[in-house]
């Protein structure tokens, strides 16, 4: 065979590789775009689909040789593909929700299928007992090679001594084959005529008669294939591994590359996987450690395929978002609250929450008393998304970068500069502030899940390069002590316990009076209209920007806390992993109101405890997490707020007061309809008025 090389540069070898892998990163991409033109969301489930069918015919490649390989395809094919269609026939409970809860929903899919589905093929009845199939068999680079048809097959590209073979051929084959296909699939039947329709114009499409709900299901079917095809040919030339565990990162360079293409060319979006694909190799074959420097570089590329975003392509996702998620619940009318049963029970209830605060730590044990305070510290956490986007209404997925930055930065002060716990915390929280209004610019521009890319991507790189010992290696502390005041030593686990929840309780009054005041209201104005909001002189873009700051430092704040909770930072408790739970029990709990967001991280912190000691567990875990967002998709705080306006609507019957509610519009019950106001209708007539009153002529008549 006739070999090559560039004369200077990456050698052949490696381009090829390269290639190679690129091909599987685009048909991720494609999967992205189509799912996203179909549905108008970004599917972080489209790796864990994919690897259903992939982890099947893995096994059977390795335990079952009397099978052919093209049988094993077709599998993973099939398999895939109803994963893909089974996930949209899920998402169509979340047909008339925001988008953003149908795009958190599939990461909810993705990690129960990456911890109950996946682990369950483990133990098909046509395959060896459990026992003797060590995991070492299966995973590891080219594990499977040996099992492939003609495994002898050997060829060289280029001078360099890397060995290629069957799996690669097959890969390349596969790949093309697959994007050709759906290309012909496309272009040339009444499905891809469909499609296209209904990516133009998805109103328009319904009124020609055209399925949409059909069509979007075939949508996901292919976009299933795509990925199964994309996991087989990552498992045979690599690690199969990268078909079994759900890894968010490994989703990235395919989510830059679908943004690149702004989620509507599948020839862009073919063209960036690739070259993303051999510079990724070509920088893997340059440095030891290159996992940073790609991660650092996907940002920068996403954050240009952003900037570069035209006019139209903002319009129609500013007019497809909506961000009235759940309602704040309805206050109490004061007709109502003036009512001594009503005013007993909410004192009773105060004191009955405060009281067991206080007494939890002194009835449990030191463990439990250690999960008391993560919950504290997973609430400010929890209290930051309020803020940003239950408020402000921006989408962040990268909230977990925020976190580390705060831990990392308050621990390397004490430990290496000598700063006290009481300084390098704030200061902690405030650089971590500062740094999310950088990251908030481009919620200047950018709306919606475009915005959600964004932060997806700052927060892998945060991770990656926070952690790296050769960029802050300086800063990274190996322990950190906890501190003292005065006579206080916070080394005990209840001290710990009540400094964190002093530091939430002033967090809550800070942010439930931020949210009564005029800014909060202006906020959640801007967040429903943004345009009705500018239209009366105010200033959308410094809400934004003060959203994120608020955002950001309650976020490093808590952090910083539990950085000397855990006495450590290590990088698997701050990874990109991490921001992905932060979001799912905040919505679940509610993101729009304080008590929804500390509800959600409660239940976080106690799954987390009590469902993870064994596999049946940790399948209940999964299964009911997913259950619970699919059943309660406007979040546990709007039904129990429908509750409480239940009872109340039984106070004001048996007080006799119904009738005068019902006269007074401002007071009226029907207690469980949730308050939405949108726009400027979050901001009180008064306000309204001396608003107006800056534009219009004549003293705000308009």
């Amino acid at each position: 065979m006739t070999q090559f090389a560039l004369p200077h540069g990456t050698p052949t070898a490696i381009l090829y590789s390269g290639l190679i892998d690129g091909l599987g990163t685009a048909l991720t991409a494609v999967a992205l775009v189509l799912v996203y033109q179909a549905s108008r969301i970004i599917n972080f489930a489209q790796l864990a689909i994919g690897g259903v069918g992939a982890q099947v015919a893995f096994q059977l490649i390795r335990y079952e040789r009397a099978i052919p390989f093209a049988v094993s395809l077709m599998l993973t094919l099939v398999l895939s593909g109803a994963m893909g269609a089974g996930t949209d026939l899920l998402l169509r409970r979340f047909s008339r929700a925001p988008r953003l809860l149908a795009t958190v929903f599939t990461i909810v899919v993705a990690s129960t299928i990456s911890g109950v589905l996946t682990p369950a093929l483990f133990n098909l009845p046509f395959l060896p007992p459990a026992g003797e199939r060590p995991l070492s068999q299966i995973f590891g680079i080219n594990s499977l090679a040996p099992y492939l048809p003609y495994s002898g097959l050997r060829y060289h590209v280029g001078s360099l001594p890397v060995t290629f073979g069957f799996a690669q051929l097959a890969a390349l084959e596969l790949c093309l084959l697959a994007l050709v296909l759906v290309g012909g699939f496309l272009r040339f039947t009444r499905f891809g005529a469909a499609i296209r329709a209904m990516a133009s114009n998805p109103e328009r499409a319904a009124l020609l008669g055209i399925s949409v709900a059909g069509v979007a299901t075939v949508v996901w079917a292919v976009a299933g294939v795509l990925g199964g095809v994309a996991s087989l040919s990552q498992g045979i030339t690599g690690s199969p591994e990268a078909a079994y565990a759900y890894a968010p990162l490994s989703l990235l360079p395919a989510l830059v590359a679908a943004v690149l293409a702004r989620f509507r060319s599948l020839p862009l979006a073919i063209a960036f996987a690739l070259g993303i694909g051999v510079l990724s190799d070509a920088v893997g074959y340059a440095f030891n450690d290159s996992t940073t420097i790609v991660a650092i570089g996907l940002l920068v590329l996403a954050v240009v395929g952003l900037a570069s975003l035209r006019a139209d392509n903002l319009r129609v996702e500013r007019s497809t978002v909506s961000w009235r998620l759940v309602g704040e619940p309805r206050p109490v009318p004061p007709v109502l609250a003036r009512l001594p049963v009503v005013r007993t029970t909410r004192w009773a209830l105060s004191l009955l929450i405060l009281g067991a605060a206080v007494l939890y730590p002194i009835v449990v044990n030191v463990r439990l008393i250690a999960i008391g305070t993560d919950i504290a510290v997973f609430g400010l956490v929890a209290l930051s998304l309020v803020v940003l986007t239950g408020w402000a209404g921006q989408v962040s997925l990268g909230q977990g970068a925020f976190v580390a930055i705060g831990a990392v930065l308050s621990g390397g002060l004490t430990v290496h500069a000598g700063i006290p716990f009481w300084f390098s915390v704030p200061i902690a929280a405030l650089v971590s502030g500062l740094l999310a209004v950088i990251i908030g610019f481009p919620a200047l521009r950018v709306p919606g899940l475009y915005l959600a890319a964004i932060t997806f991507a700052f927060g892998a790189a945060a991770a990656q390069a926070l952690f790296d010992p050769k960029l802050f290696g300086w800063l990274l502390p190996e322990s950190i002590p906890r501190p003292t005041l005065f006579l206080l030593n916070f080394d005990d686990e209840r001290s710990m316990y009540f400094l964190c929840l002093i530091v939430l309780a002033a967090v809550i009054a800070v942010v439930v009076n931020l949210r009564r005041s005029r800014f909060g209201r202006l906020l959640v104005a801007t967040r429903d209209n943004e345009a009705d909001v500018r239209a009366v002189g105010v200033n959308a873009t410094r809400l934004k920007l003060a959203g994120f700051a608020l955002s950001g430092t309650v976020a490093g704040l808590a952090g910083a806390l539990e950085a000397f909770q855990l006495r450590a930072v290590p990088g698997s408790a701050f990874s990109i992993d991490a921001s992905f739970p932060i979001l799912i029990y905040t919505l679940f709990g509610g993101v729009t109101s304080v008590s929804g967001g500390l509800l959600g991280a409660g239940l976080y912190e106690l799954f987390t405890y009590f469902l993870t000691g064994s596999p049946i567990l940790q399948y209940i875990s999964g299964v009911g997490t997913l259950t619970l967002v699919y059943l309660l998709p406007s979040g546990l705080m709007s039904t129990l707020s429908s509750v409480r306006d239940s009872l109340l609507h039984i106070v004001a019957v048996r007080s006799g007061i119904e009738s005068l509610l019902e006269e007074d519009h401002t007071d009226r019950i029907p207690l469980s309809e949730p308050f939405t106001s949108g726009g400027l209708g979050a901001v009180p007539p008064d306000q309204r008025f001396r608003l107006r009153s800056r534009l219009l002529p004549g003293g705000g008549q308009a």
